[in-house]
């Protein structure tokens, strides 16, 4: 039942404050090299993209992520 509970709060929390949490969730999966910036959902990219640059890497047309230093 507990399980059930925190499924339903992550839901909740993803529905209603989703965008913020989700571009950290994926801004960290793509750092550690766990998702690619081609997999991120189309109204989450630009956000994304802007948090990844922000922290010094960049983003080329073929949804490459590279470090600054990596040029």
């Amino acid at each position: 039942m507990l399980r059930l509970f925190s499924r339903i709060k992550l839901a909740t929390q993803i529905l209603f404050y989703g965008d913020d949490q989700m571009v950290v969730v994926y801004v960290t999966l793509i750092v550690n090299g766990r998702r690619t910036y081609n997999s991120v959902p189309m109204i989450l990219k630009a956000d994304v993209k802007a948090d990844l640059e922000a922290m010094g890497f960049t983003v080329d047309d073929a949804g490459d992520v590279k470090t600054a230093s990596a040029e």
